[in-house]
């Protein structure tokens, strides 16, 4: 014997599921039991303000959370998708955000006690005259404790303490430490001048043929065959892997 199904007509066609109870299949029977009508369909909306004000602490200062975190970070899930509470407090209070902007906590940069981090407080809060949008560059260089902020702050080279110098690309580097490196190397004497080797580290002879010089102020020996030797070998790399 064949087994019972529903036989609810619902978009023109007919639902055709096993028999749960009553008749019908296990949705349209909790439909049924539910709201008295198989056929009625309830979208529950979901209000991001309502529960948004339920998890959020206002305070004098800050406005602290009792929700999902995400790496210290206020977290809910908006639409599906898990979204960072103070990107959308932005958005909603504030104004859109810029493209490859962040939101930078304005109130745990001046609170010069914060060790920063995952446990930083200040990552939580959701008060929105404490956010600001900024580009990526400006608001990792805004940290205390991030790595490439510390060491945009600095002023002097830690090795010997003198002063950076800049190049045209507005990379720093140390003078006294380059100097101190070439010489190292072998490259030019305790004077700053050259030093004349007969030959490259490959026993390629330092004659006029073979000879370059290179950098700012044309004090940096190279030897021709090595750098077509490296050359030739960048090339066939780049070739082996299709490009």
């Amino acid at each position: 014997m064949a087994k019972a199904t529903c036989s609810v007509m619902e978009g023109g066609t007919v639902c055709g599921l096993p028999v749960h109870g009553d008749g019908y299949c296990k949705k349209h029977n909790a439909r049924l039991k539910r709201h008295g009508d198989p056929l009625v369909v309830v979208k529950h909306r979901f209000n991001t303000m309502a529960c948004y004000m339920q998890k959020v602490l206002i305070g004098d200062e800050c406005f602290g959370w009792t929700g999902a975190t995400g790496n210290g970070y206020a977290q809910l899930g908006i639409e599906g998708k898990t979204t960072k509470v103070h990107r959308w407090v932005y958005e909603t209070f504030v104004g859109p955000i810029p493209e490859d902007y962040d939101v930078d906590h304005v109130c745990h940069n001046k609170d010069e006690s914060c060790p920063g981090g995952i446990t930083c407080p200040h990552r939580r809060c959701t008060r929105p005259d404490h956010l600001e949008a900024v580009p990526h560059r400006e608001n990792v260089l805004r940290s205390s404790s991030a790595i490439p902020a510390v060491n945009a702050r600095k002023t002097c080279c830690p090795r010997c303490g003198g002063p950076y110098s800049y190049k045209r690309s507005g990379e720093r580097y140390c003078k006294p430490c380059r100097k101190q490196q070439r010489i190292d190397a072998g490259e030019i004497s305790g004077k700053g001048r050259p030093r004349f080797a007969e030959c490259c580290p490959l026993l390629h002879p330092y004659d006029d043929e073979n000879t370059g010089w290179k950098g700012p102020d044309k004090t940096h020996r190279y030897c021709k065959a090595c750098a077509r030797a490296r050359a030739r070998r960048h090339y066939e790399a780049k070739k082996a892997r299709g490009k």
